[in-house]
């Protein structure tokens, strides 16, 4: 039989070991808490523009536009000056691992930012997000000295967001993510107002006339940039959804990165007869409902696109002039006319065509306007 006094001695003994597991676990788990809410980090992009890659590995360095993924390899998306990243990571060589906050993809039935690598070298960490309340609406805008018009401080590529500051007649004050500060002309930028002042129909209007600027523009596999041969730092040229993107990003309204995001996060359009410029067409594989490709409609039975033409590189074409941003009627693209597209229709390409739209009503594009503001 125990005697009581050792059973006694024994239960506090384990009691005692116990609690104290208790205690070490339970602090350990804070600690981890706390460490989790600590780690993250804010960083800012400090060049005008860079890839966010799909691993720590740069792309090739003697690729030229169009480009297509065989040829870049894991280009994800590309970045502006200023464009805010979160990170938990201290880096591998010159890569670190970042989430691209002004980038969003659906993923696993939930809105994440783009997961990916950038250059360590070409950000800074930031104590907090830089406002902003402009977008970059040409081709390059200038940022020059304001002491000494005559210094270019930086060449900023369409579509990056700033914060005007002050405004002196055709020059505006802007502050670049933080990063740079001059002026700029204020025809190169649209400021855009915490509540949508244009009506539906001036925003479908301005939808196509960004999407005019980028024709001739080169395809490349995840660019988000309009083509500039001078650029050095990373290849320049864009894909189809990123063409979406940017236009829309261009008038204060944040959509998704890629096809399917941006499918899942728009309105649908019932039929051709119902669709209108500005509207947006997916497509996907004749036997599966993921999208692959999209175009933007502007209107008497016109398209534009940013195409590949179905290669997966460059070389095997010897037209790669063609791999481009261009104007395609409906007639060509599918054999139809827009009034003929229905949801769901096989078109001649073994594809089946969405039609889409981000201008459903007034209530859905200012929460769009909403979204562009956010930071976290």
């Amino acid at each position: 039989m125990l005697n009581p006094g050792k059973f006694f001695r024994l239960f506090s003994t384990r009691f005692i070991m116990n609690k104290k597991r208790i205690v070490i676990g339970f602090f350990g788990f804070s600690v981890a808490i706390i460490f989790s809410l600590q780690a993250y980090q804010n960083m800012v992009v400090t060049v005008p523009l860079i890839d966010l890659r799909g691993s720590p590995i740069a792309a090739p360095q003697d690729i030229k536009a169009p480009a297509l993924s065989e040829d870049i390899g894991s280009e994800l998306s590309q970045l502006f000056m200023g464009e805010c990243l979160r990170t938990q990571d201290e880096g591998l060589g010159d890569f670190v691992k970042v989430e691209a906050i002004e980038q969003d993809i659906w993923a696993n039935g939930a809105w994440i930012p783009c997961p990916g690598y950038v250059n360590k070298n070409h950000v800074k960490m930031v104590e907090k997000f830089p406002a902003v309340n402009a977008v970059v609406v040409q081709p390059l805008a200038a940022v020059v000295d304001e002491k000494n018009s005559g210094v270019v401080q930086a060449q900023v590529p369409f579509g990056t967001c700033l914060l005007v500051e002050q405004q002196a007649g055709d020059q505006l004050l802007v502050n670049v993510g933080d990063v740079c500060k001059g002026q700029v002309r204020k025809d190169a930028v649209y400021v855009v107002t915490p509540q949508v002042t244009e009506s539906i129909g001036q925003l479908r209007i301005a939808s196509v006339q960004r999407a005019l600027l980028f024709l001739g523009s080169f395809y490349v596999w995840g660019g988000r940039s309009m083509y500039d041969p001078a650029y050095a730092l990373c290849i320049t040229g864009l894909d189809c959804s990123n063409l979406i993107h940017l236009i829309f990003r261009s008038l204060g309204l944040k959509i998704p990165r890629n096809s399917q995001s941006q499918y899942v996060k728009s309105l649908p359009v019932a039929s051709g007869q119902d669709l209108k410029a500005g509207d947006v067409i997916y497509l996907s594989p004749a036997r599966a409902e993921r999208m692959c490709h999209v175009l933007i409609y502007i209107g008497n039975e016109m398209f534009i696109e940013t195409t590949g033409l179905g290669f997966t590189s460059a070389k095997q074409t010897d037209k790669p002039e063609e791999l481009t941003t261009r104007m395609v009627s409906a007639q060509d693209y599918f054999g139809k006319t827009v009034a003929q597209l229905t949801n769901g229709l096989e078109v001649n390409n073994n594809k089946k065509i969405y039609l889409r739209t981000f201008f459903g009503n007034a209530e859905y594009v200012q929460a769009l306007r909403d979204d562009f503001f956010k930071r976290d």
